[in-house]
């Protein structure tokens, strides 16, 4: 009930209430000695603390979590705390990190058969690797996870992977390509009700103005 509250807050973005919900989530588990669940609940107020920027937070939560299920051998879970390490890894331009824990989750997602989640991985291991000089590969890797997306039907994923894509173009002076690549992620977010619409419209705007993309992450 409690994780069904604090989802239903994370994605509209309000994210106090979310993490009031993951808090609550939290001390439960600690109480009961639900272990899995602690590492659970940890992730999420990570999730929280990383979309509001609060990036060392993040960090130390998500490590917190990544122990406790590792120590429990609870691999499919240890393969999403290590995705959201590798985006946040990416967000501090710590590449060298976020390559490492996309790899480890990958094969973690591989081994698990958690596609969707691959998905990300994928997408934050292609940002690792570009921002490393490595733009063939980053490519290549996002043309994987858009196709992964479209297999799985997660118009999420394929959103978030052509803004990746749209970002990579962008800054190689493919405009046109860009835009399309930011105007397909534009139509899915909509779509899906997600407010990350507004945000790619700002990214639309910027360039159509010609500006240049913000600098730092791809997201």
């Amino acid at each position: 009930m409690m994780y069904g509250l604090a989802t239903a807050y994370y994605y509209p973005r309000r994210f106090t209430e979310a993490l009031d919900c993951y808090r609550r989530a939290l001390h439960l588990h600690q109480a009961t000695g639900d272990r899995r669940g602690e590492g659970v609940a940890l992730n999420g107020i990570g999730n929280v603390h990383m979309e509001t920027r609060r990036w060392d937070a993040a960090l130390r939560f998500y490590h917190r979590s990544l122990e406790i299920h590792r120590q429990g051998g609870y691999t499919r879970d240890e393969g999403v705390v290590l995705n959201n390490l590798s985006e946040t890894y990416g967000k501090l331009a710590r590449y060298e990190e976020a390559e490492r824990c996309a790899r480890l989750g990958l094969d973690i997602q591989r081994e698990v058969g958690n596609r969707r989640v691959e998905v990300f991985t994928l997408c934050h291991l292609a940002n690792a690797r570009w921002r490393l000089g490595r733009q063939p590969e980053a490519v290549v890797l996002l043309h994987e996870a858009l196709a992964l997306a479209g297999e799985v039907g997660d118009q999420h994923g394929s959103a978030w992977t052509s803004i990746y894509l749209g970002r990579i173009r962008w800054e190689e002076g493919q405009r046109g390509a860009a835009r399309s690549d930011l105007l397909r992620a534009l139509d899915l977010f909509t779509a899906l009700g997600d407010p990350t619409a507004a945000d790619v419209r700002a990214m639309l705007a910027s360039l159509d103005r010609e500006n240049q993309p913000p600098a730092g992450g791809l997201t």
